[in-house]
């Protein structure tokens, strides 16, 4: 199956804001070509989904939820630490991308994949 901008609302909603079919168009396509069939096998269209999605977010980043790096509550409060950028092509900045390497390591690949 081809994977379609409906497939990707349905596990990504708040992407429905994204209104632009270029931009659409555009994440779909790369994805297609950064996750080749031959790889990826039955998980194809659900890596593309996932990376298409990421795409759409990094480029989008007011409908990222942010981590939490302190909260306070009365008298009490409380700091976190929050990762800082890593050189995994950023995908570990957004909920999907964070999918995307989930599954990705489903597979045993390594950094990247050509």
């Amino acid at each position: 199956m081809a994977v379609a901008k409906a497939d990707v609302l349905a596990r990504w909603p708040k992407l429905a804001a994204v209104t632009d079919d270029a931009e659409w168009t555009a994440a779909i396509g790369d994805a297609a070509v950064l996750v080749p069939a031959a790889v990826w096998g039955t998980l194809v269209d659900l890596a593309m989904i996932h990376l298409a999605a990421h795409d759409l977010f990094t480029g989008h980043p007011e409908l990222l939820t942010g981590q939490v790096q302190s909260e306070s509550v009365g008298g009490v409060s409380r700091t976190y630490a929050v990762a800082p950028y890593s050189s995994s092509q950023g995908y570990e900045r957004t909920l999907a991308g964070q999918a995307y390497l989930r599954l990705r390591a489903t597979l045993g690949l390594g950094f990247s994949v050509t």
